[in-house]
């Protein structure tokens, strides 16, 4: 399968013995694994149409002791729907999160603003902030996947887990949240360990107090805040740092996975750690925040100086 989003992505290696050498490069990840020799090197995990359905019922991340498959098995789509997570879909795999005791989002929705205004409203951002705050924080954007790559699960007891490192400075709130609601909702519990929070120096004070107060009702994300701000290199050091799980994911704060994003690229990492891991990138709309097909509208590739 490829993985898809609406978002840059880099990955980073988190294993005794495995060091990791990083090439970024026109605004995507393009990344060296490299393995100490010595150290041996289990097989692939066999790719299964039935796994995916049936690991989710241990939302806790906890490895499946049997590792027996059948290649005739076809996906068990009902058992997705009876996750014990409150809530759990194929479209929310973490279950209801953002919500208050009383079962309400916690977040206030906006009106959606008039087309006349899409040019002012993209100011200060580069998107249409009050577009942003009009939209559901856990919409269904649609699945551009090539139809096979719809088919295939993947072994998530044998996969490596995964860490988000979401980077921002005064990020729009709606638009933050929306990013860490995408990839609790198309993440499965059993790779997704943690997302990782990091403030480079924020101003904005929804970003303080509030922003504090919404992530109590998520799961498995933690903030940490830099005293000042520090750039983007440091600040995913920081993220890098924080990040206790296997493998550590940097996207940006204003983006969206698609469903099946993670278990491609944790699958070709497992698989090789030589391997160069890149996602399929897509687009959103910045004056109406709609998700499209189609690139981010630069290429992608190796060169040998830098362009902008």
């Amino acid at each position: 399968g490829v993985a898809r989003l609406t978002a840059t992505v880099r990955m980073f290696r988190r294993k005794t013995k495995r060091t990791l050498v990083a090439l970024a490069l026109v605004g995507a990840g393009i990344f060296f694994f490299l393995q100490d020799r010595a150290e041996p090197h289990e097989p692939p995990p066999h790719v299964d149409l039935t796994r995916h359905a049936t690991a989710l019922a241990n939302h806790g991340g906890e490895q499946e002791k049997d590792k027996s498959s059948s290649s005739s098995a076809r996906p068990n789509v009902d058992a997705l729907a009876r996750i014990s997570l409150p809530g759990a879909s194929p479209w929310q795999l973490h279950g209801f999160i953002g919500r208050k005791a009383d079962g309400t989002p916690s977040f206030k929705y906006g009106p959606a603003p008039p087309a006349s205004d899409y040019a002012r409203d993209l100011q200060g951002n580069g998107f249409n902030a009050r577009m942003s705050d009009s939209i559901s924080l856990d919409r269904n954007v649609s699945d551009y996947r090539d139809p096979f790559c719809k088919t295939v699960t993947f072994d998530l007891a044998r996969l490596p887990t995964a860490a988000v490192v979401f980077v921002f400075h005064n990020e729009w709130m709606s638009t933050l949240l929306r990013s860490v609601h995408s990839v609790l909702n198309r993440s499965p519990p059993q790779v997704l360990k943690e997302i990782v929070l990091v403030d480079d120096g924020s101003t904005s004070e929804w970003l303080k107090g509030p922003l504090e107060e919404y992530i109590k009702l998520l799961p498995k994300v933690k903030l940490t805040r830099l005293d000042k701000r520090s750039g983007l290199v440091k600040a995913r050091i920081r993220g890098f740092e924080t990040a206790t799980a296997d493998v550590v994911v940097v996207l940006d704060s204003h983006i969206e996975v698609q469903p099946g994003w993670l278990e491609p690229m944790l699958q070709r990492i497992y698989e090789e750690p030589h391997a160069v891991v890149m996602p399929q990138i897509d687009s959103i709309v910045p004056e109406t925040m709609e998700p499209q097909a189609g690139g981010i509208g630069c290429s992608l590739g190796f060169l040998w100086s830098l362009v902008e």
